[in-house]
């Protein structure tokens, strides 16, 4: 893990979120020595390929939650060509509600240090002056 980076580990685990050295342990709170025990594990990412994504569907099944992830050329207004789906991420509804407390912890500690993040584009979007 590179320095100043947060991993965020969504494993199959019972629900609670412990912060351990930078590291978010996502899972039952543990025990001290099992805590040393889960920051030690080694996750390689040499092999992941990284993609960008602007758009984001959800949708799911009775037994998982599926995010469908593309990038959307025409941010304003309604798309005239459809949004292409680079990647997608099937996982179970228990992960996905840990996801969910990790993306949160992340978002507040980006509001706390760069102020809040506004979603709606025409409320971001400077218009000129007459």
């Amino acid at each position: 893990m590179a320095s100043g980076k947060t991993c965020f580990i969504l494993g199959a685990l019972a629900a609670g979120v412990t912060l351990l050295g930078g590291i978010l342990l996502i899972g039952p709170t543990p025990l001290a020595a099992e805590v040393e025990q889960k920051a030690n594990v080694a996750v390689s990412n040499t092999k992941t390929p990284a993609a960008y994504a602007n758009f984001c569907r959800v949708t799911s099944t009775p037994e998982e939650v599926i995010l469908d992830f593309g990038l959307n050329t025409q941010p304003f207004g309604t798309p005239q060509s459809p949004i292409e789906v680079s990647d997608r991420i099937v996982m179970n509804f228990f992960t996905a509600k840990r996801m969910i407390a990790a993306l949160q912890i992340s978002i507040q500690r980006h509001e706390a240090a760069f102020g809040e993040i506004e979603t709606d584009v025409q409320k971001r979007v400077k218009r000129p002056s007459p």
